[in-house]
């Protein structure tokens, strides 16, 4: 995870500013990462604090507190805000009450935090081996560090691994990982308000906004249980399936999927199934494959459909033969987001790009 903190300075460092004057005793203080915005309603979770210090200083670093911050110097001049060297001119800080927005092509929104003293260990007591529900979710905290998201309206259920981190005299709940890994980009951060058995309350991104919700506890957890997934689940908490034809794989990859492609299929031979069919599906860091798009173009690139002998044919190659090429799992295995496109004349495969 140090790498990532980097990669985010790197990111933050890359982009010009558009503005809006603030004077140093509006930035003062320390703020709390909620989300970068990759798109509309596409969020990747902020697990980070920004501390700028009266005297000039500042801290960027994960709440986390296995990694050690990022200290360097940092200054208003009129329109212009200073980071270490990068100088910001007017408009890519936006403050509003107590949130500041950092940046224009992928926004990042942070929370001015509020220090709300919690024991630590009194707070994980109450937390862990009990469900807690809001409005729109139920959160199980095993006693093996282990949590379970379940949305209450489809009955989705995610797992990932939390711990308790203090910052100041307040604790957050960080939620991390996957049912296949312990590591792993991070949930939305919350951070505790207050706890009692019967209710704890929170501030965090709730999906729509931030707020402070209020979890009610609904039952103990049975010991030695552990929740499970339901379907498909990415190792990524953070993974968005790129919407690019080309997939970005190596020359030899490309070759292995066009020889196993081409050695499986089996033609069906019929006039007038010609165009272009696009497959788009996800293998997961633990090599299970799902998330299956299917499109079918004629040879004006019209949405038609193709026989399903040759379209089945295709989506059971992806399913059970691609994935010894792009899974190997012993060499540190990720998600990965792969499209495949044929093109087909009547019935036969005339071409395969990945």
């Amino acid at each position: 995870m140090k790498s990532w903190l980097v990669g985010w300075w790197l990111v933050v460092s890359s982009w010009s500013v558009f503005g809006q004057s603030l004077t140093r005793a509006q930035l003062t203080g320390i703020w709390i990462g909620v989300h970068t915005e990759l798109d509309i309603n596409t969020y990747c979770p902020l697990p980070t604090y920004l501390d700028l210090q009266p005297d000039g200083t500042y801290r960027l670093g994960l709440v986390d507190p296995t990694t050690l911050p990022r200290t360097a110097t940092w200054a208003v001049f009129g329109d212009t805000l200073r980071l270490d060297t990068t100088r910001f001119a007017p408009g890519l800080i936006r403050l509003q009450m107590d949130t500041l927005r950092i940046g224009k092509a992928f926004p990042m929104l942070f929370r001015r935090f509020h220090d709300f003293p919690v024991d630590s260990a009194a707070a994980h007591k109450t937390l862990a081996g009990f469900a807690w529900q809001t409005d729109s979710t139920v959160v199980h905290f095993h006693q093996n560090g282990r949590v379970c998201l379940e949305h209450r309206k489809t009955g989705q259920r995610t797992v990932h691994h939390w711990r308790l981190a203090r910052l100041g005299q307040s604790v957050f709940i960080l939620m991390q990982g996957s049912s296949h890994t312990t590591d792993g980009q991070y949930k939305p951060l919350w951070q505790v308000v207050s706890a009692a058995n019967s209710a704890f309350r929170a501030t965090g991104w709730n999906g729509q906004r931030i707020a402070t919700e209020t979890f009610q506890r609904v039952r103990a957890l049975p010991p030695g249980d552990s929740c499970r997934a339901t379907g498909f689940q990415t190792c990524d908490n953070c993974f968005v399936v790129q919407t690019s034809g080309f997939s970005g794989a190596s020359l030899s990859k490309r070759y292995a999927v066009q020889k196993i492609v081409n050695g499986c299929y089996q033609p069906v031979e019929q006039a007038g199934q010609t165009g272009v069919i696009q497959i788009r599906f996800v293998i997961n860091c633990a090599g299970e494959t799902s998330l299956f798009t299917l499109t079918e173009l004629d040879e004006d690139y019209q949405r038609c459909t193709f026989d399903t002998r040759i379209t089945t044919q295709l989506l059971t190659i992806c399913r059970e033969r691609l994935r010894t090429v792009f899974f190997k799992s012993d060499d540190s295995p990720a998600d990965q987001a792969i499209t495949l496109t044929v093109r087909v004349k009547d019935g036969r495969l005339t071409d395969v790009f990945l």
